[in-house]
């Protein structure tokens, strides 16, 4: 994305025609692996511009092919990015396919995905998808009707550690008891809180939230192929 200075205030405008708005999303390709290296693409700055986002290139390995034609082991895709990706374990990937470029774009991913003790792929759920997520990332509507138990390795519950709380500080009077107390709350006045309304689906532990419950990829597969490009 470039943007222009010096043509003061201006509108941008996007121009959608009855065709456009009409077309579904679609991916051609949807793949679960790893990103092994991002590397950044050159490109050259005119006079007065602000390059806001520009094309990656992304080598991944892949570890399954969920939906679409086997593309090997090791891919070369592209995506537009302001900055590289955080890499994790394992990324959902859609992938798209550009005739005029022949390669590969990564047109949406999941960055959440692990696997169990049963080496299957599985997205955890502390709380649920906002509508957004599940239109961008082809997730069916009803998917808290497919979540499962879900049962972790110790290597594969690295994300727990970064998982962001939603904690608040009330008085220890006022304290809801359906709310959950941090064992290790300062003593006093005031005791740290963890709204586990967030998160129905996950529980509290040592200042971390650990989802119960997660949607395998299998069991996503019949959703995705409906999304799959006709081409």
């Amino acid at each position: 994305m470039r943007l222009s200075l010096g043509l003061g205030l201006a509108a941008l405008v996007l121009a959608v025609t009855p065709a456009a708005a009409a077309t579904r999303p679609c991916f051609d390709v949807a793949v679960v692996g790893r990103i092994t290296q991002e590397t950044p693409a050159e490109f050259t700055r005119r006079p007065g511009e602000i390059i806001m986002s520009w094309t990656w290139y992304l080598d991944i390995e892949i570890d399954k092919t969920l939906v679409g034609p086997d593309l090997g082991r090791q891919l070369t895709v592209t995506k537009v990015l302001h900055n590289g990706i955080v890499t994790t374990p394992y990324v959902l990937m859609f992938l798209k396919y550009s005739p005029r470029a022949k390669h590969y774009d990564m047109f949406e991913e999941d960055l959440r995905v692990v696997k169990d003790d049963r080496d299957r792929f599985v997205i955890p759920m502390a709380g649920p998808f906002s509508k957004e997520t599940v239109a961008r990332r082809f997730i069916p509507k009803e998917y808290k009707t497919m979540l499962r138990p879900v049962r972790y390795p110790p290597d594969s519950a690295w994300w727990l550690k970064g998982s962001r709380l939603d904690t608040i500080y009330v008085p220890t009077t006022e304290a809801d008891p359906a709310l959950r107390i941090h064992p290790d709350a300062p003593a006093g006045a005031y005791a740290e809180i963890v709204d586990m309304k967030a998160y129905p689906w996950g529980r509290f532990t040592d200042g971390v939230v650990t989802a119960d419950r997660g949607l395998y990829l299998d069991d996503l597969v019949p959703a995705f192929a409906k999304h799959q490009c006709k081409r």
